[in-house]
């Protein structure tokens, strides 16, 4: 045995001891508590003893053969990883500041390339076996864990910047703003309003991934308590929101077309048209949004007319009943496969904000019709989803009891 050998050997075991301290301190020894003989524990699953896990991340103008290189790796293997299907691994998407990993063994001397991970995303990786004829890939998911959450403040700001200020996950503003966006303008936020929520949220490797399942929740706003509870009906697998009495939050209607804009012109009688320069009725209501921003339907409906016409731009018409239609107008684009006689639902994009027809920036104006007329949907009173069954209400009640007690209960806190 050379002395050369021997050294490289003693290397082998300084590295390996050391890349197998650094990942036994970290989270992965979280993941998965089990033993397997002849194994560590990692990020992705089980490595061999006799291995090493080397990380690492992709850097600006980076590409796989880039990567393979500094492996000696020859363009034949990054071309063969490249041709796997695009659901276990599209080279066209690269990105920078994605993680990966090569597992290397030792093999007549040197250290060689066993495995290469890439991390597609914050839950999926796809591991790259170098150990047959060919090289084979599979598709994995790093565990993910639920931790139930209790969360409460008084709002100062906004809700966004005042999760941020105790320390919870600004992405509850988003699922709280789904649930009440049938009751809840989010557009006149008070400070002083509050909000509690019992929730759960999922994390990979100790780190939030932003998905969360409310359990319960109340909202504060202008005064009024408004609570929400989540709760399957005996006809459905799928959870929905209610109130203390049963009565549920969904509305007929969504109150806007667009998340997170801003009307920039209310319906009225009387406005000065910043193109014409003329005053007349202004029977819409616009929302400013960035181009692009995606226009949802209202409330479900058949699509009547989705085309392009000199003052409304692209637009398009749905019919809900033989009572209420609403119109969106000034799209950018129209939504692919949004056709008159097409069925849509209550959110579904069917277009983008954008600024065609008689326009001076990007909007959507979005006109409601009752009965033939047009009105301010703002001033209708709206009918409301159907409530509970009468004798779903006994379980109902049960259900909620405790969550009504808890929501009652939290103490809230200053942001």
């Amino acid at each position: 045995m050379t002395k050369a050998f021997i050294y490289l050997c003693m290397l082998f075991a300084i590295l390996f001891s050391s890349f197998t301290f650094s990942f036994q301190k970290g989270s992965s020894l979280k993941l998965n508590k089990a033993k397997k003989k002849g194994y560590s524990i990692t990020t992705y699953g089980y490595v061999p003893n006799d291995a090493i896990l080397v990380k690492d991340a992709i850097r600006p103008n980076e590409f796989l053969s880039n990567v393979f290189s500094k492996y000696s790796l020859g363009m034949d293997k990054a071309h063969e990883v490249s041709n796997f299907p695009k659901e276990v691994f599209n080279a066209r998407i690269f990105k920078t500041g994605n993680k990966y990993a090569f597992v290397l063994k030792l093999k007549d001397g040197k250290l060689v390339p066993n495995q290469f991970i890439y991390e597609k995303n914050i839950i999926d990786y796809v591991v790259f076996d170098f150990g047959g004829e060919q090289i084979s890939g599979e598709v994995k998911s790093k565990p993910i864990t639920r931790k139930k959450t209790v969360s409460s403040a008084v709002i100062k700001g906004s809700l966004y910047q005042t999760l941020i200020d105790i320390d919870a996950s600004p992405m509850l503003a988003m699922e709280l703003a789904d649930i009440y966006r049938w009751t809840i303008d989010f557009y006149r936020i008070q400070e002083r309003d509050y909000f509690k929520a019992v929730y759960y949220e999922e994390f990979v490797e100790g780190k939030s991934i932003g998905e969360f399942e409310v359990e319960a929740c109340s909202f504060q706003h202008l005064g009024i308590e408004h609570k929400a509870f989540a709760y399957s009906r005996l006809d459905s697998k799928v959870s929905a929101y209610f109130d203390e009495d049963g009565f549920t939050l969904q509305e007929f209607f969504l109150r806007a077309p667009v998340a997170y804009s801003r009307i920039s012109s209310p319906y009225t009688m009387n406005r000065y048209h910043p193109v014409t320069g003329k005053r007349k009725a202004h029977l819409g209501t616009d929302y400013a949004a960035p181009t692009g921003t995606p226009i949802f339907s209202t409330a479900n409906g058949v699509v009547t007319h989705a085309q392009y016409a000199k003052y409304n731009g692209n637009y398009v018409k749905i019919k809900h009943s033989s009572t209420y239609s609403t119109q969106y107008l000034h799209m950018s684009k129209i939504a692919s496969g949004i056709k008159p006689g097409t069925a849509v639902e209550q959110g579904q994009v069917i277009g983008y904000v954008g600024s065609t027809g008689l326009a001076t920036g990007p909007h959507v104006c979005y006109r409601f019709w009752k009965n033939g007329k047009q009105v301010d949907p703002y001033k209708e009173n709206i009918p409301k989803a159907d409530p509970l069954a009468e004798e779903e209400l006994p379980a109902y009640f049960e259900f909620i009891r405790n969550l009504n007690k808890k929501l009652d209960n939290i103490t809230l806190l200053a942001s």
